[in-house]
């Protein structure tokens, strides 16, 4: 299956952004001005962009609209949230997944 982009993101991962929610967005007021790295996206069809931002005070990460966010010119990294463990699967014709045996 090609999934075809129909704009470029207007985050990359690990950008450093600002929450900035309106009054129809309540569930979103909790972190309103908080801020938090891009972890996560995904485009939907008509084009919008969602983002996983984790709210890094909170320990938290929520799902947030493009138009939802403020770019504050920052970048964290990668390890800032993950560390350097590595788990190997493998997976068999029916889609079972079994950790490889040189784990």
């Amino acid at each position: 299956m090609h999934v075809k982009l129909m704009g470029n993101s207007g985050f990359d991962f690990y950008a450093v952004v600002r929450v900035k929610v309106g009054a129809d967005r309540p569930v979103l007021q909790a972190i309103d001005g908080r801020v938090g790295a891009v972890l996560g996206m995904a485009q939907a069809e008509d084009g919008s962009w969602t983002y996983a931002v984790h709210i890094i005070d909170l320990d938290e990460s929520w799902s947030i609209g493009e138009s939802e966010l403020v770019a504050t010119g920052r970048t964290m990294k990668r390890k800032d949230f993950y560390g350097g463990e590595v788990l190997s699967v493998e997976v068999d014709r029916k889609w079972r997944g079994e950790r490889s045996p040189d784990e």
